[in-house]
């Protein structure tokens, strides 16, 4: 049954919300001038855009009795034998098809090798995979885990997959202010926030979010028909670990457009919007068969 959740309760959570990110903003600032003091030069923004991630996540946790289903986030994170077939065929899925794309651009002369670069990456081999597993692990539990869990109980899986995709979409593609713009003052998180709000009318921002969302949608879709976490996780974990490793042996090709093949991101190019699509199917195919999803397994509010 759907848990019926008051309007007030909503209306709380979001002004909660908005003091903590402002919050946030307030403290940035100041959490920067400390780690540039200890010798770590981090940027206004990137601190903000941390701390409201810890807002959200405070609220979430506020308001977890009203808004989570421990029921369904345990059985999302069940670890057993199919569990870890999951991961492993989602990291096959994500490496796979991305290392046959990144072949194609250099045969085509989209990307260019740099193979001065390759003792860099092999050395920072070890931080690629520890930032990727972390990003996984956190953003699968947020986003396919929590929120997907949370439109589940108010609507069809489809238009929860739609609805997850679009947050998704709409808190990725936002790019860092020049830091030389935004020097650590009082006011200069909010500058910050300010500047980030305003990035969705740049065009390369748009194509982003395109392409973020059919990512969400790939990896909700994964997270809906296995009815668990471990397969997105698989996929979310090689797309961060290729795309950080490529980016260091791999640099676009500045002949070619950015609208066709997109940055070293992966996702704001129209022919990669072809090839996201193509994964899609790829993994809706493969993980349709693997049952337990929403269409008969476990769904918020069903325990």
């Amino acid at each position: 049954m759907t848990h019926p959740t008051s309007g007030h309760l909503w209306l709380r959570a979001l002004l909660l919300l908005l003091a903590l990110v402002a919050l946030a903003a307030l403290l940035a600032p100041q959490v920067v001038l400390g780690l540039r003091a200890a010798g770590l030069d981090i940027s206004v923004s990137r601190i903000f855009s941390r701390l409201a991630l810890v807002a959200a996540l405070l609220v979430l946790i506020a308001y977890r009795r009203s808004i989570l289903d421990r029921v369904y986030l345990r059985s999302m994170w069940r670890w057993d034998r199919e569990g870890r077939a999951q991961l492993l065929d989602g990291i096959r899925y994500s490496l796979g098809p991305l290392l046959l794309l990144s072949v194609l651009m250099v045969v085509l002369g989209a990307r260019d090798v740099l193979p001065q670069k390759l003792d860099r990456g092999l050395l920072r081999l070890p931080e690629y995979l520890a930032g990727a597993a972390i990003i996984a692990m956190l953003e699968e539990t947020v986003f396919r885990g929590i929120l997907l869990g949370l439109f589940l109980r108010f609507c069809r899986p489809a238009a929860a997959i739609v609805a997850t995709s679009l947050v998704f979409a709409l808190v990725h593609p936002l790019n860092a202010p020049d830091e030389a713009l935004f020097a650590p003052t009082t006011f200069s998180g909010f500058h910050a926030l300010i500047h980030l709000l305003a990035g969705f009318g740049d065009p390369s921002v748009l194509r982003h979010m395109v392409g973020y969302f059919i990512v969400g949608a790939i990896l909700a879709t994964a997270a809906v028909n296995t009815g668990r976490l471990y397969f997105s996780m698989g996929l979310h974990f090689g797309w961060v670990f290729f795309i950080k490793a490529d980016g260091v042996v791999l640099s676009r090709n500045e002949t070619w457009s950015s609208v066709s093949f997109g940055s070293n991101r992966m996702v704001d190019g129209v022919l990669i919007w072809f090839f996201l699509l193509l994964v899609f199917i790829l993994v809706h195919q493969a993980t349709r068969r693997r049952g337990g999803g929403a269409s008969g397994g476990t769904q918020p509010g069903n325990a």
